[in-house]
């Protein structure tokens, strides 16, 4: 029962950081425009900030599984 929970919640995490990205990624130019720099610049604030993502979930999800 516990490896079916914590494949579902991978699963989850994985299906959170492409849903970030894709919902990021095609408002990139617009973002750029408003804050009066290049697309490039914004590119690159969206990969970290997905990265970024990536790595604290599982750790978040892995804190909560040991909870009593």
């Amino acid at each position: 029962m516990e490896f079916h929970r914590g494949l579902a919640l991978l699963l989850g995490a994985c299906f959170t950081e492409i849903l970030d990205g894709t919902v990021i990624t095609p408002a990139a130019p617009l973002i750029a425009r408003d804050f009066g720099i290049e697309p490039i610049g914004v590119n690159v604030a969206v990969t970290a900030y997905v990265l970024t993502i990536g790595m604290l979930i599982p750790i978040r999800a892995g804190e909560r599984s040991h909870a009593p």
